[in-house]
């Protein structure tokens, strides 16, 4: 009997250390996939990063190194950076300006094969970066990711509400124009649009902070005749956005108040 115990002991311990060295190798690997994709994204080459990270995540899919890069690759190749979203809202006089012609110009319709590529990058990306969040919960991230999923969010909102519109400026629509391209394209694009928009308003304080030195509750809403600085959260009430969610009736307001 001691001898059989003797020998199950043994076994367990052989297979322990070779599971324990399996682990090791495992991490070994993942930690030096992260190290090239990490260059890669360094020198812009960002589907080299997207290919690499892709096979770590098959190793390791919850190593936060690799959901964190995995979320910048994304982010990077989508134009869907904190970086690129201030240049596009930048006035010249450091206050963040929303107007039609930037948020345009930002999710880039008028490729429409890019615009299909970024589209899907940045939903990509706003799914990893939220999916450490506690019990769904994204104020529970850190303060660098909560910044990176409000800025994701603000540009996937945005592509969401340019593809309501078939890719037109609201400016160039009348009100009904706007009410009936909407009415056509909401049902298709409501699920994206809701859930990027939920935590676009849910994270504006992390998103404001992000753009100015010295946030406040106030944001720069130039449309084709205002250029009125408006406080957020009111303007947000104004429209019925301020819960996160956006039915086809605000919608529809919002835009035909910017034609």
């Amino acid at each position: 009997m001691m001898k059989k115990w003797s020998l199950m002991l043994a076994a367990l311990l052989v297979f322990t250390a070779g599971c324990s060295g399996y682990k090791e190798s495992t991490s070994d690997i993942v930690d030096e996939i992260v190290d090239t994709a990490a260059d890669a994204i360094a020198v812009g080459d960002y589907q080299t990063a997207i290919d690499e990270l892709s096979d770590a995540a098959d190793l390791d899919a919850t190593d936060p190194d690799v959901v964190a890069l995995q979320v910048d690759a994304y982010s990077a190749r989508a134009g869907a950076t904190t970086e690129a979203l201030a240049a596009a809202l930048d006035t010249g006089d450091g206050t963040p300006a929303v107007t039609v012609a930037n948020v345009m110009t930002q999710v880039n319709y008028s490729d429409a094969d890019e615009f299909a590529v970024r589209s899907l990058d940045t939903s990509k990306a706003l799914d990893l970066a939220v999916s450490a969040a506690a019990g769904g919960d994204v104020t529970t991230l850190d303060t660098e990711t909560k910044v990176k999923a409000s800025t994701l969010a603000a540009t996937s909102t945005a592509q969401s509400v340019t593809k309501a519109l078939d890719g037109e400026s609201p400016t160039n629509l009348s009100d009904a124009e706007i009410a009936t391209k909407v009415s056509a394209n909401y049902a298709a694009i409501a699920g994206d649009l809701n859930k990027a928009a939920n935590i676009a308003v849910t994270l504006r304080a992390d998103l404001l902070s992000s753009l100015v030195a010295n946030p406040a509750a106030a944001l720069a809403v130039k449309a084709a005749v205002s250029t009125d600085i408006v406080d957020i959260d009111a303007y947000l009430a104004q429209y019925g956005l301020d819960d996160g969610n956006v039915s086809e009736a605000e919608l529809i307001a919002l835009l035909q108040s910017l034609n």
